[in-house]
């Protein structure tokens, strides 16, 4: 089975607290909410083959996608420094923790098999990602 997350947006609120290196530097921690559009799949191949006589055999392939806003929290840490008045370069990293999700995914069959109108199946994945971003202001 291959399972696939492909997340197209993340948004978060954060609040920071940290102490001044020097008289330009800053080091500090962070912490908030954080929300995502997550697109969630699945793909399986499949083959069936029983004892009931010759020529009973199905194959096939098992396909799903879901999308879903997901939420969840985000800590992170960073340094910044202040190298003109009014200008100053950052190096961030951001962890975010989406928790456990139940996501139903609609799945259609192909080939030899035939299940049901509507079929799915429900998956609870871990949603977690990390950021490593640098820039300036």
């Amino acid at each position: 089975m291959n399972c696939t997350n492909d997340t197209k947006w993340i948004a978060d609120i954060t609040g920071r607290v940290g102490v001044t290196v020097g008289d330009r530097g800053l080091v500090y921690i962070k912490g908030g909410a954080a929300w995502a559009d997550s697109s969630i799949g699945i793909n399986q191949s499949f083959a069936v083959t029983s004892n009931l006589g010759a020529g009973f055999a199905a194959n096939g392939a098992a396909d799903g996608r879901a999308t879903k806003n997901i939420f969840g929290g985000t800590l992170g840490a960073g340094i910044e420094y202040a190298f003109l008045p009014g200008w100053s370069a950052k190096v961030e990293y951001d962890y975010f923790d989406f928790g456990r999700q139940d996501v139903k995914l609609p799945v259609s069959v192909v080939e030899n098999t035939a299940i049901g109108d509507e079929p799915s199946n429900t998956e609870n994945i871990r949603s977690e990602t990390s950021d490593l971003a640098a820039g300036e202001s």
